[in-house]
């Protein structure tokens, strides 16, 4: 047993590990001991996948695939009870990711989760994640190695996608018209999207929208992100020319990531810097569950099309083009979403140190959406 421990020990600590061993810890200080200290435990949900975390804590769950009009085939998972009430019609949820995420991350915090917890209380929930993550990333004709797979961003999402889905899951439950949409961070921008540039199909098939960290207006994002995303601007160019078209693209990146930010001691500024981007709470243990799968895929388009809109002092607009705009938009700028055109319910939820879904912008959004003329 004494030889047996010491081996595995020593493959913790140069990073071979194997299937139980310890990944996640109680405190910072506990992860340069995390192969043998009793503060440091094994958690199943790193690395793992929505079918085997949901089925890990009881719940039934079906993967569906459904087809873009672009072609993307989006992946689509449904818990559509806990196993009780079988027979009792529930209200459908569908619940969309931030940028970077995929449908697993509201599974990530156990039994808390917020999938479990609406299952529990009477819904039928629906989880979608974002053509080019996780399982997502199929087309009919076009392969993840092709250019033009990468040519969309949070617009064709919300045109494209969105419509695709709600369609489903009006057509798979019978509930046309009763959906609700629950939106994160870039979640919510392609509900915007979907519900200014197709409203009369939103209005068909939706009942509401509920934005967590709404994302539209970006003017007031925190000073030291603005800075951080110029730099960006220069490197997209170089990435382009080396024929990479979205970032987290490779198994080899996730990895890397992952072996950075649940180790000691970069776990340290790698948690820091999580809090400050995505609000991460302050349980420890949960940073490698995260980062075992953040960020997946994101197109230098989506990314891209974000920074314009900061650029531009949060001017809420379509793909700017540059001296092509004419060519797309018969326009030198590219149009606005115009939001004054959603006819849903629209809930808003911001958190006051939010550094990028700011209180500030929140409440332009806000009026846009509620114009004094009382225009819905």
């Amino acid at each position: 047993m004494l030889v047996w421990y010491i081996f595995s020990v020593t493959l913790v600590h140069f990073g071979f590990g194997y299937f139980t061993e310890n990944n996640v810890c109680k405190n910072f200080s506990d992860y340069a001991t995390i192969g043998f200290n009793k503060n440091c435990w094994y958690n199943p949900d790193v690395f793992s996948s929505e079918m085997l975390i949901a089925k890990r804590y009881g719940y039934p769950i079906k993967k569906y695939k459904v087809t873009s009009e672009d072609g993307y085939i989006i992946a689509l998972y449904r818990i559509p009870h806990n196993n009780t009430d079988l027979n009792t019609k529930r209200q459908p949820v569908l619940l969309h990711h931030g940028i970077g995420g995929q449908a697993l991350f509201w599974m990530l915090k156990q039994q808390n989760s917020l999938a479990f917890f609406l299952v529990n209380n009477g819904y039928d929930v629906w989880m979608a994640t974002a053509r080019g993550s996780g399982q997502s990333r199929q087309h009919k004709y076009l392969t993840t190695d092709d250019p033009m797979y990468w040519n969309f961003s949070f617009h064709e999402m919300g045109v494209c996608d969105l419509p695709a889905l709600v369609e489903f899951i009006a057509n798979t439950t019978g509930q046309k018209g009763n959906i609700i949409y629950i939106g994160h961070s870039m979640g919510t921008t392609m509900s915007y999207v979907y519900a200014s540039e197709k409203k009369d199909h939103a209005s068909a098939h939706l009942k509401a929208l509920i934005s967590l960290a709404p994302v539209a207006y970006m003017e007031y994002v925190s000073p030291l992100l603005k800075t951080s995303f110029l730099p960006f601007l220069v490197l997209e160019r170089h990435l382009i020319k080396a024929g990479i078209y979205a970032t987290g693209n490779s198994r080899a990146f996730q990895q890397i990531f992952y072996k950075i930010c649940s180790t000691h001691p970069s776990i340290v500024p790698c948690f820091m810097a999580m809090a400050i981007a995505t609000g991460l709470s302050e349980d420890q243990e949960e940073l490698p569950v995260f980062v075992s799968y953040f960020p997946s895929s994101i197109s230098l388009k989506t990314l891209h099309h974000y920074i314009q809109i900061v650029t531009s002092r949060g001017r809420f607009q379509h793909f700017d083009y540059g001296l092509d705009n004419r060519r797309y938009y018969n326009s030198s700028l590219p149009p606005i979403y115009d939001l004054t055109e959603i006819t849903l319910p629209v809930h808003l939820f911001v958190g006051q140190e939010d550094v990028l879904a700011t209180e500030k912008d929140t409440a332009k959004l806000y009026n846009k959406l509620n114009p004094p003329e009382g225009r819905r």
